[in-house]
């Protein structure tokens, strides 16, 4: 969800959600590794967000992540986040007259994604299957949230400042969550990949074993 709302006095403010609860659907998770046989994916659980509204984070409303392009601030009630059964909500009720060039693009339709910026304080992984699960339960920090151009952009990890951006669908509209903790969710998913291949290998070498035990046995005389 994007939008673009007009009060009563006509102003235009802009309203969207920045990142999504884990619903049970696929168009909540995000797919960090799927070489069609073993996933990787993160949810994030409705509490992830908890200690940053709580102690107040200061968080900037930024386009595109860009602090030339500032929307509104937390401390300064230019930017207000709601906790929703839907995730975490945003709204810049009066940006800058200087921005008018993004609320027209909002509602143009030229610009219909949103995204935040955040790091991670505890996480917790499971496995179901052939996907590994992790779980986002408690945010470090969160920086900024705002409208995006590219939504569907997965980055490489060349992205400016070293930040990782992954993409869903909600409802319809294209929502991005970066993480400003590229590197260790790369090192992250790579130990859960390798923990995976040696899984893998020592499950298939038992069942060699079992397999030749009881060939040897299948083939002793009566």
């Amino acid at each position: 969800m994007l939008e673009v709302r007009l009060d009563e006095n006509g102003n235009a403010g802009i309203y969207g959600l920045a990142a999504p609860f884990y619903d049970g659907t696929q168009r909540t998770e995000f797919i960090l590794f799927d070489d069609g046989t073993h996933r990787v994916v993160e949810r994030i659980h409705p509490g992830f967000f908890d200690a940053a509204i709580d102690r107040g984070d200061d968080v900037r409303a930024l386009y595109n992540h860009d602090a030339n392009f500032v929307l509104g601030r937390t401390e300064a009630q230019t930017l207000t986040l709601t906790r929703t059964e839907r995730g975490l909500e945003y709204a810049v009720p009066n940006p800058p007259a200087s921005r008018a060039d993004v609320v027209e693009a909002l509602q143009r339709g030229d610009v219909d994604g949103s995204s935040f910026a955040f790091t991670i304080d505890a996480e917790e992984v499971t496995q179901d299957g052939d996907t590994t699960v992790i779980e986002l339960r408690q945010i470090g920090k969160l920086y900024d949230v705002g409208p995006v151009a590219f939504p569907a952009y997965l980055a490489s990890s060349s992205q400016a400042r070293g930040e990782q951006s992954r993409a869903i669908t909600t409802d319809g509209q294209a929502v991005q969550v970066r993480s400003s903790d590229a590197a260790a969710r790369k090192q992250m998913v790579d130990q859960l990949l390798e923990r995976r291949l040696v899984a893998d290998k020592e499950r298939r070498t038992l069942e060699w074993r079992t397999l030749e035990a009881r060939l040897r046995h299948s083939s002793l005389p009566r």
